[in-house]
Order: C-alpha cells, then sequence, then structure tokens
C-alpha cells in the first residue's frame, strides 16, 4: 500500500516496521544461526507484504546491473582459482621473496594487483596458505604479512570498476542518476594513489607496528592440553542418562571430549551422544582438571598419557594444518558427515 503523507499512522507504523527489519536482520545475520540469503530475502518480502516497498522497487534488485556484473565477477574468480593461475602466481611470488622486506613487497604488490581485477575475498583465500608458508620458511612471524595481505587487496580493489562490488553499485548509481556510464579503468588515477600512499605505508610502518608473534608450539597451538585419557562410565556415575554438552563441560570443568567408545565402538559426535554405563569418555584437558571432573562423576580413569612435541611429530605422526578453499566437497560439511576421523 502506498505511503500517504496525510496519514500520521501508516508512516510510523511503516517506520517502525523497517526498525524492526532492520534490527532483525542485524540479530540474524550476527547470530549466523540461519543462511544470509535466506535472511536478506525474508527482510524484503516482510518489507513488500508491509507495504513500505512496491513491488516494483522490491524487485528492482534482482534486475540491477550492478548485481548482474558482481555474479560474473564471482564466477571469474572461481574460474581462476579452479584453473591454478592464481595459485601460480602466489607461488611465484613466494619463490622471490627470500628475505622479509622482500616478501612484504610481493605480498602487498602481487595481492594488490591481483586484487584489481578479481574479488579480494577469493583472492586472499588462494595467498594465505602460501603466504604462511613463506613466512614459516623465512622464520618470520605470520603477524607481519597476513594484515598487509588483507589492506593490500581492499586497496588494489579501488583501481578499478571490476575491484569491489562497491565501485559497481557507484557506478550503477551514477547511470540512474544521469551522470553517464563509467569506465572498467575510471578509478585507477584516483585508486592508484591510494595504493600508492597504502602500500608505503604497509611497507614502511607495518613491520615496526605489527606485533611479532611467536607461534604456540604444537600442544598449545591445537588446543590438546597436557593429557588425553579414557575415563570409563560406571553404573553408578552421575553422568548416567546425561547428555554430553561439549561447550558447556569444556567452560565448566576445563575437558574436551574427543570420541565416545561404546561396545567396541568408536562414537565421533559426542553431541548427539546419551551417556551410558559402560561407555569410555575419551578426553582432553589439564590433570588438575581431569582427576575433578573423574572425581564429581564417580568415573574410573584409566591410564593416561602426556601429550607433547616429539609425540607429534615422529618418524609415522604427520600433523597438517589445511585451509578449506572455497568449492571445496568438504565447504558446509561436519566431520561426522564426512566421516573425517576414519579418512
Amino acid at each position: 500500500m502506498p505511503v500517504h503523507p496525510s496519514s500520521g499512522f501508516c508512516v510510523g507504523f511503516e517506520a517502525i516496521l523497517v526498525l524492526v527489519v532492520v534490527a532483525a536482520a542485524i540479530v540474524a545475520f550476527a547470530t549466523e544461526r540461519f543462511p544470509v540469503e535466506g535472511v536478506a530475502l525474508s527482510a524484503l518480502i516482510v518489507l513488500l507484504v508491509g507495504g513500505v516497498l512496491e513491488p516494483q522497487q522490491g524487485f528492482a534488485g534482482f534486475a540491477n546491473e550492478a548485481v548482474i556484473t558482481v555474479a560474473a565477477m564471482f564466477a571469474l574468480s572461481e574460474g581462476l582459482q579452479r584453473s591454478g593461475a592464481l595459485s601460480t602466481l602466489a607461488r611465484w611470488m613466494v619463490r622471490y621473496g627470500t628475505t622479509p622486506t622482500r616478501l612484504l613487497l610481493m605480498v602487498v604488490v602481487v595481492s594488490g594487483f591481483v586484487s584489481a581485477f578479481v574479488n579480494n575475498t577469493a583472492a586472499v583465500a588462494v595467498f594465505i596458505p602460501l603466504v604462511l608458508a613463506a613466512a614459516n620458511a623465512n622464520q618470520l612471524s605470520p603477524s607481519k604479512l597476513l594484515i598487509p595481505l588483507s589492506y593490500a587487496s581492499q586497496l588494489g580493489g579501488v583501481c578499478t570498476l571490476l575491484g569491489t562490488s562497491t565501485n559497481l553499485l557507484v557506478a550503477s548509481v551514477a547511470v540512474s542518476a544521469g551522470v553517464g556510464q563509467l569506465g572498467v579503468f575510471a578509478p585507477t588515477p584516483y585508486g592508484l594513489i591510494v595504493f600508492a600512499f597504502g602500500a608505503i605505508y604497509l611497507l614502511v610502518l607495518s613491520p615496526w607496528l605489527l606485533p611479532a608473534r611467536r607461534g604456540a608450539d604444537l600442544t598449545e597451538n591445537y588446543s590438546l592440553g597436557d593429557y588425553i585419557s579414557e575415563l570409563a562410565v560406571t553404573s553408578g556415575s552421575a553422568l548416567v542418562g546425561k547428555r554430553i554438552r561439549m561447550q558447556e563441560w569444556e567452560s565448566e570443568y576445563g575437558i574436551r571430549v574427543l570420541e565416545v567408545i561404546r561396545d567396541q565402538n568408536k562414537l565421533f559426535s559426542p553431541l548427539d551422544v546419551t551417556v551410558r554405563a559402560d561407555d569410555i569418555l575419551l578426553v582432553n584437558g589439564e590433570l588438575a582438571d581431569l582427576m575433578s571432573f573423574r572425581e564429581r562423576f564417580g568415573l574410573i580413569i584409566a591410564p593416561q598419557f602426556a601429550l607433547n612435541d616429539k609425540q607429534l611429530t615422529g618418524d609415522n605422526i604427520h600433523l597438517v594444518e589445511a585451509l578449506i578453499a572455497p568449492g571445496s566437497r568438504f565447504a558446509g560439511e561436519t566431520l561426522d558427515s564426512l566421516n573425517f576421523h576414519a579418512q
């Protein structure tokens, strides 16, 4: 229903509706309990049904040139990633970045150049694992490179119309306002100035301003604690019949349940498990926390062993940190659905 200025009730109702929808959308985005696209479309539908937007206004965005171009850029970015073109460029950058200063220069320049033509999120996703490997090879703190990588990619994105979705949106608004069509390289002169000042700032000041955080050792880095133990649940234990609450147990008792052994079978989804008598819980935590947990719930502790870096780096053990890349079959899946522990 159109808005009538003379109807104070309608104007007030629509204003309140908009505020409520915006607040609800912000909460939904922040909690991440619902898909982003679902929240956005739900907000649009509510505004259409409430009469805040006319149908042609509500659906105008789907035909907007900027939206279509952004979608095309995501497709282009995905193609470049899957073809290995970006990975080749990133490896070349790492190969010639043999000193901390040269590596920082390569990170800033190459990531900025790539982000001018490719979505910066996709570019950064490709560069991160290679930059981490280069930092490790040069015994350089990753914190000295990751922030410059992020900022350089954003600065490079403003150099062309394709670099960021905001540039495309501004170009679309300019056409609607009658200003005229902006060319792909229309922002380049101004973007290069911004990029140059930003690059100089990153190259000169970031080595001094960014902390050289020492990487934690393996047991600290992966939060493995001091001990992994098997706790047997007796028939008289207070845990019998209770559902395992991972976050609550970790915050309240300082222990994490890694798996449940029941009838010689291993259950790798403790969140969905109700504890039974004769279950064996494989738990990880500090020795004092394990002993306190055992005494509180009347459990029997099996022989435990201390876990240290030497045990994690033996000849028969390979500890790997993997990054889930966009388009991976692992994306959007749980470890349980992938049967990850059995692979």
